[in-house]
């Protein structure tokens, strides 16, 4: 071994000795092992603490912006948001849309947070209000298209979520946006059946099936085939569901699977 390789090794914790040149007792290794520890937990309070206390003042770093500027206001809502002040970032919302904006377009993505949010918090009219606003501006955004549907769904407004989903699906069709068009077609699907339009849900999840095959289009239609008695048909979907299916879904098209094929195999019996 070289003269350079010796300094370049490191000493193991057996051979670690002390300022004053004796080796480490076991007592001083485990006392070490003890404050490093501690010191560890420490810098993780004071990053937490640090998280915490930006949550609670970084909508004030925010003041020195024009709010005679709705970009600026939006800004400072979509931060009081994120920083969990809700009622705040409702109030700043509606500010901003109040005041001009430099560019349509964000004024569109605040429109959408703003459905988001009260979404989030069960004022389901006055968030389908803002999505739909959002998209007058910005037809082409595809996640104020789904949001609009999403609320209209959960505000048992189906006949207009239905027409909301026919748009969705246009709009991500323009842009080939094929797991996009796949996710309207469902929601589509589910809209119309909530109106015992089950002809028309049925030609909406085969469409999404074979656009995505695997996707939940296929469950869907393989449910409804299934209640048919098309079982070769809804097998070949409850299959096509078990490569990318999850939760319940997933369970319940197993189940049906294995049931749809222990019946094909005893009919060939």
């Amino acid at each position: 071994m070289t003269e350079n390789s010796e300094h370049n090794e490191a000493p193991s914790i057996g051979a670690a000795e002390t300022s004053a040149g004796g080796p480490l007792t076991h007592d001083e290794i485990a006392t070490g092992y003890v404050l490093f520890g501690f010191f560890t937990v420490l810098a993780f309070l004071a990053l937490l603490g640090g998280i915490v206390a930006y949550a609670r003042v970084a909508p004030d770093f925010l003041e020195g912006l024009d709010e005679t500027i709705g970009e600026n206001v939006a800004l400072r809502a979509r931060t009081l948001a994120e920083a969990g002040y809700t009622e705040e970032a409702i109030a700043k919302y509606r500010e901003a849309l109040d005041v001009p904006f430099e560019d349509p377009r964000q004024k569109a993505w605040a429109q959408r947070r703003f459905g988001e949010l009260l979404r989030n918090q069960y004022a389901l009219d006055e968030a389908a209000e803002m999505f739909q606003a959002s998209l007058e501006t910005y037809p082409d955004d595809l996640v104020a298209h789904g949001g609009l549907t999403l609320t209209l769904r959960r505000a048992e407004r189906f006949e207009e979520a239905v027409e909301a989903a026919r748009d969705w699906v246009g709009a991500a069709e323009a842009r080939n946006a094929v797991d996009n068009e796949a996710h309207a077609w469902s929601n589509l699907g589910l809209c119309l059946l909530e109106l015992d339009r089950e002809d028309e849900a049925l030609e909406a999840f085969e469409t999404g099936h074979h656009l995505v095959p695997g996707s939940v289009n296929s469950f869907h239609a393989a449910r409804i085939l299934d209640e048919r008695g098309q079982t070769d048909e809804a097998l070949e979907r409850y299959e096509a569901y078990l490569e990318t299916g999850e939760g319940w879904r997933l369970a319940a098209a197993q189940d049906r699977a294995a049931a749809l094929s222990d019946d094909a195999n005893g009919a060939d019996g």
